[in-house]
């Protein structure tokens, strides 16, 4: 995380970084961060849309986000930032603060004719490697005050391992996730491919499914139950809550 405005601490390492105004129109949503990957992941047709789509579809999904929500009249009382987005500037991406690029984008929307919306502070670092960028995910939600949801958490861990053919082990080393937990989110959303379900508000059930030691030995010796269970879950006038399925 940053150190001071000329410097970005990942893995023991001082990356350079200088803080800077970036236009907004400059600069992209990254499709990698878990919390970007799970708001897009129910979009079907995402991969066949062109670059610009792509960020025009993220944004208006982010939206959707109660991050977001809660972000924008905060930012727009404190009438800007309290701390810098972080922007990797060989890509233009924004690696740490994309729920914070949307909000600026909202209030630009709504007051395109006030200046002040229309920049950002960034703290820019010229490049990064694909570890650097994957640890520097982990230090600033992983572990930090902005923390992911579960499903993204899950959804990160899946990505890495089934998604991207990477190790587990390497995963661990740059997050701090244990190998256990790295398994058991694997877990989840697999069972969730497996059923057909991206909706993320489900998610809970079938990380109950995986997690109580209980209903995961009685859905592995019942193939009967375990797809009654399942299609129950998918079934949107169900009777029952994930927390009753923990007791």
């Amino acid at each position: 995380m940053p150190n001071d405005d000329n410097s970005i601490a990942i893995m023991g390492e001082t990356v350079p970084a200088s803080r800077e105004r970036k236009s907004i129109d400059e600069l992209h949503f990254l499709p990698d961060n878990p919390r970007v990957y799970a708001a897009i992941r129910e979009m079907s047709d995402f991969p066949d849309l062109t670059p610009e789509e792509k960020q025009v579809r993220i944004y208006e999904r982010m939206l959707e986000e109660p991050s977001v929500k809660n972000l924008i009249p905060e930012i727009k009382r404190d009438k800007g930032l309290q701390e810098p987005i972080i922007v990797r500037w060989d890509t233009q991406q924004v690696i740490e603060g994309n729920s914070r690029l949307a909000a600026y984008r909202k209030l630009r929307d709504e007051d395109p004719e006030e200046e002040k919306w229309a920049e950002i502070s960034c703290l820019v670092v010229s490049k990064l490697t694909d570890e650097q960028q994957t640890r520097l995910l982990g230090q600033a939600h992983l572990h930090g005050k902005t923390e992911w949801s579960p499903y993204a958490k899950a959804l990160y861990c899946f990505r890495w391992v089934e998604e991207l053919n990477r190790e587990d082990s390497e995963l661990r080393r740059v997050s701090g996730i244990s190998l256990a937990e790295i398994a058991k989110s694997v877990q989840v959303i697999q069972l969730m491919k497996e059923n057909s379900d991206d909706t993320l508000s489900n998610f809970s059930y079938y990380d109950v499914l995986v997690r109580s030691k209980k209903i995961a030995s009685a859905i592995q010796d019942s193939d009967q139950l375990r797809d009654t269970i399942l299609s129950a879950i998918k079934d949107k006038d169900r009777k029952f809550t994930a927390q009753e399925m923990r007791q």
